[in-house]
């Protein structure tokens, strides 16, 4: 199919709802009363079918979520979609003789609205006369642009098209409840690691948190139930549900304590992370429709599991962070594999984040007092590049690479001065690379050379790299936090608004 411009019309919309739409030489020709019918009948039953393949499967709970305070969810898109159809119509009728029954759907259930409006307006299109048909009105009621033109071509044109324009709407707010999950997911999961980096092992493997379980039983805990959730998901996408293995949580959780208690913490920690590696690979095949279908009455979708997974890395953090508090644990020195996969995890709460500023945000929307996103991520990466310069020259004997007697604030305005006229992508890659580089120096070291002091240019104060690594792994979450404040996010809790310092 080839497709050919045949006029353009500068200057309008509709971009907003409100906004007045243009009339083009096509919406002149007069309407054939046939063409009601075989054309835009047709057409906007198309379009109806997929709205309704779009939206039916949705439960009443995603089809009421808020992506932003302040903007439309799925059940007010689509009470709006009716109200509009109804619009349109007033636009070539009198309002005195539209239809009696418009008067009393708007009480009825959501998708019975939608069909009985739908009924009303094709009547009334269906019994237009011949004047209508040709006229070329300038409605003033319920309308901000009284000298708006309408025909019937052009209303007609406008309910198929505002319907296809609002599917459209729908997918994006469904796109945005996945990339939210994934920044829930993401922030839960990089919190309970922040809760355990800088413990020793023997704390990790020994104390008891709860019962006769300990941190490292808790990480296999974990990764035993999102292999679980993967495996449950994937039997259900299959159609092979007849061989879900349901045991009681009970009978689950005392068969898996069993199988990993002989665990070592590197092993549970590696359990821990390819388990959900496997269950978010999972995921990324799943479209956003899918990810909220119900395979059958009763049944999780995979939305719902991965709700599960979150709320249960939220739970055992609490575990955590009680346990700490009780037993007034502070973090100090631990092994290096739990370091490496705690700062991964922070810096994959932090890229969860970016999305969830979209494209025409970017260069507008201050994400971090006045920075923008590009400013903030050349922050942390300019941080991160100093990290590495500051591991190299502890390992070379060297001082501190970076003169701070101006100010922490001072020395971040300048850099971040120096980006301004920076492209995106090379923010992006000065990220991604400084990040890497930060882990590849890290994971240079042994365990004796992360315990080991240096000097740094505060004073008299000493800092071992160890510690150092935290401060990175925790100015990748509160920047990641500035963000989602300055969305402001509905559903996500006071903890993952905040600088959340463990202990």
């Amino acid at each position: 199919m080839v497709l050919e411009v045949v006029e353009v019309i500068h200057g309008f919309g509709p971009f907003n709802p409100g906004d007045s739409a243009a009339l083009f030489e096509s919406d002149r020709q007069p309407l054939l009363p046939d063409e009601i019918e075989n054309v835009y009948f047709r057409r906007s039953g198309f379009a109806r079918d997929d709205l309704l393949a779009l939206t039916r499967p949705l439960s009443s709970w995603i089809r009421n979520w808020r992506p932003r305070a302040g903007e439309m969810n799925i059940s007010e898109i689509l009470r709006h979609i009716g109200n509009a159809e109804g619009w349109y119509l007033s636009r070539l009728v009198p309002s005195e003789t539209l239809p009696s029954d418009w008067k009393h759907v708007q009480g009825l259930p959501l998708f019975k609205f939608l069909e009985k409006v739908r009924g009303i307006v094709l009547h009334r299109l269906s019994l237009l006369s011949d004047g209508e048909l040709h006229a070329e009105n300038y409605p003033s009621h319920w309308t901000k642009h009284p000298h708006e033109p309408w025909t019937a071509r052009k209303a007609l044109r406008r309910m198929v098209e505002h319907e296809l324009e609002h599917t459209e709407h729908i997918r994006q707010v469904l796109s945005e409840w996945r990339l939210q999950l994934h920044a829930r997911m993401a922030a839960e999961r990089s919190l309970l690691l922040q809760l355990l980096t800088g413990l020793d092992e023997k704390t990790l493997s020994r104390s008891p948190i709860f019962h006769n379980t300990t941190a490292k039983d808790i990480l296999a805990h974990l990764a035993a139930w999102d292999e679980l959730h993967t495996q449950r998901v994937r039997l259900t996408l299959e159609g092979r549900q007849e061989n879900l293995d349901f045991m009681t949580i009970d009978e689950q959780n005392a068969a898996q304590l069993a199988a990993s208690k002989h665990f070592s913490l590197s092993q549970a920690l590696d359990f821990f992370t390819h388990s959900r590696a496997g269950f978010l690979e999972l995921m990324v095949h799943i479209d956003d429709l899918d990810l909220h279908r119900r395979r059958e009455k009763g049944a999780a979708s995979p939305a719902q599991r991965a709700q599960c997974r979150y709320r249960h890395d939220a739970v055992h953090a609490q575990d955590i962070f009680r346990w700490r508090k009780h037993k007034h644990i502070k973090p100090n020195t631990g092994p290096q594999d739990l370091l490496l996969v705690g700062l991964g995890h922070a810096f994959a709460e932090l890229l969860s984040v970016v999305p969830l500023v979209r494209l025409n945000e970017r260069q507008t929307f201050p994400v971090c007092g006045e920075w923008m996103l590009k400013d903030l991520l050349g922050h942390i990466a300019d941080w991160n590049i100093f990290g590495v310069a500051a591991l190299d020259g502890w390992a070379a004997g060297e001082k501190f690479p970076a003169d701070f007697s101006a100010g922490l604030d001072a020395w971040n305005r300048e850099h971040v001065e120096k980006r301004q006229a920076m492209p995106w992508d090379q923010v992006w890659s000065d990220l991604q690379g400084s990040h890497q580089a930060l882990v590849n120096c890290l994971t240079g070291l042994s365990q004796a050379d992360l315990e080991r002091l240096h000097s740094t240019p505060w004073g008299s104060e000493k800092m071992t790299p160890y510690e150092l690594a935290l401060i990175f792994l925790g100015h990748y979450r509160e920047h990641a936090a500035d963000v989602r404040v300055a969305l402001d996010l509905s559903g996500f809790p006071k903890r993952l608004l905040r600088h959340e310092i463990p202990g």
